[in-house]
């Protein structure tokens, strides 16, 4: 569900390196005043208590927003707003912890306590479950067909998205066409671990939102509505450890000869000459 967070957390790398920096200082921050202060109360609050508190602030607000997000995008939207009342109701019960002399009632901060989390759990069982029915909406590989005829220019098939041989023109996009060529030549040409692609980890696909940006700019050329738009998942199957492959039958996929043969005559991918020539 990363793609209903904010995109600040991941979709910038600058912003993810001061988001890691900014947790290891906070924590380390946190250790240094338990050291010095231990559970000592300062007017009423724990001081050595404030810098984790707001690092639980900053993730409670990150959790409200995506998980109101992904529901609203699935149309639950009583669920929705309930999960943000949970997740104030699990901000509330971490103020005990830190303003001690302002909410002392030990009976009403420990109801508070046991009705966020058992709620929290409730709304992961839901995502848990949509996600399951999200999974057994997935269109079938076998109904799935790709064409790229050109550099840019490829024709998809989704007839459960109600994509029928679609022309997509992905323009001055290259490197998502190009990601999206090579995923195809690995599920048309390899076998066994050939078919995958790292992502990320310094594999040969840099970073997760590459394969993100695939998906968005096919709904946006293609000018999909909210329920009928392509999914990640519906491309790209997860195999582990960073691993990715197009989901598209080998048979189901092809690709016109010149622009087959001028893209791996490309001295960076020698690895898909070899792998074509099998």
């Amino acid at each position: 569900y990363f793609a209903q967070a904010p995109k600040f957390i991941y979709k910038n790398e600058k912003s993810i390196k001061l988001i890691t920096v900014g947790v290891i200082a906070i924590s380390a921050l946190s250790i240094i005043l338990f050291q010095l202060f231990g559970n000592q109360t300062f007017a009423g609050i724990k001081l050595s208590f404030l810098p984790d508190f707001l690092l639980s602030s900053f993730v409670s607000y990150l959790l409200a927003v995506s998980i109101f997000r992904t529901f609203m995008k699935r149309n639950l939207k009583v669920v929705a707003f309930i999960s943000v009342g949970i997740m104030a109701i699990l901000f509330y019960s971490q103020l005990p912890e830190v303003f001690v002399s302002i909410l002392d009632d030990a009976f009403v901060n420990n109801l508070m306590r046991i009705v966020a989390k058992t709620a929290l759990i409730s709304i992961f069982l839901v995502l848990a479950t949509n996600w399951v029915m999200d999974l057994a909406h997935t269109p079938k590989p076998s109904e799935m067909m790709l064409k790229l005829s050109d550099w840019s220019l490829l024709t998809l098939s989704v007839p459960s998205k109600n994509i029928i041989n679609a022309e997509v023109d992905f323009g001055s996009k290259t490197t998502q066409f190009r990601n999206l060529l090579k995923f195809a030549l690995r599920r048309k040409f390899g076998e066994g671990d050939s078919q995958y692609i790292e992502v990320g980890n310094a594999g040969e696909i840099a970073r997760q939102t590459y394969l993100t940006r695939i998906i968005e700019n096919l709904n946006q050329i293609l000018g999909k509505e909210a329920d009928e738009c392509l999914e990640r998942k519906d491309l790209f199957t997860f195999v582990g450890q960073g691993k990715y492959r197009l989901r598209i039958l080998p048979e189901n996929i092809s690709f016109n000869a010149t622009l087959l043969e001028e893209f791996i005559k490309e001295k960076e991918n020698e690895e898909y000459e070899l792998l074509v020539s099998k």
